[in-house]
């Protein structure tokens, strides 16, 4: 009886996994100890909204945990392949390779995708780096490059349950334990089929 053996995360996919959910839990007891601000009576507080302001920045920790693992496991994968090489010339290519394979989210699926046969859906990550985009580098405001395809990239953030008001993304608890959980199941589906491919 040929009985497959069944695969087990990574000890990397179970440290970042792990990670994302404890940048959450930061980021709860980190609301939870702000203290109300006083609302003026003249005009609104120049200081924006605490409360916005670490969910983006928890929104863009959880997306950089999560393309860091990608981009480690890529990394790797090439390294492994490259294991008896004694050729400088081909680790130096390599390199450059996975430096280029992994300048962002559509490269590293494509490099995945080219390099290793890994076929995964990157759709949440993607969607949820729309909003990684505006926060990191809009300050919360949709970027101008996004607004040159504004309604393709509003879909893509209320696909996952972000709307944008006044072209600023609008972030929640609840929306930020579900781009957690998003995070965490792409982090497993892709160390999963990488482990498949081995």
């Amino acid at each position: 009886m040929n009985a497959s053996v069944p695969r087990v995360l990574s000890v990397e996919a179970e440290a970042a996994s792990a990670l994302l959910f404890r940048t959450l839990g930061a980021h709860r007891a980190a609301v939870a100890a702000l203290k109300p601000q006083p609302r003026s009576r003249l005009r609104p507080s120049p200081d924006g909204d605490p409360v916005q302001d670490r969910c983006q920045a928890t929104l863009v920790r959880l997306l950089s945990i999560t393309e860091a693992f990608a981009s480690d496991l890529l990394s790797r994968k090439v390294d492994q392949a490259l294991a008896g090489a004694s050729n400088p010339a081909a680790t130096k290519i390599a390199d450059e390779a996975v430096i280029r394979g992994t300048n962002g989210w559509a490269d590293q699926e494509r490099a995945y995708k080219d390099w290793l046969g890994v076929k995964e859906d990157w759709k949440a990550v993607d969607r949820l780096a729309e909003a990684r985009n505006a926060v990191a580098h809009g300050l919360g405001k949709l970027t101008r490059r996004q607004m040159r395809n504004e309604q393709s990239v509003k879909d893509k953030l209320k696909a996952v349950g972000i709307i944008v008001v006044d072209n600023r993304v609008v972030l929640s608890d609840d929306i930020l334990a579900a781009a957690a959980s998003a995070c965490r199941d792409f982090i497993e589906r892709l160390d999963l089929a990488v482990q498949a491919k081995s």
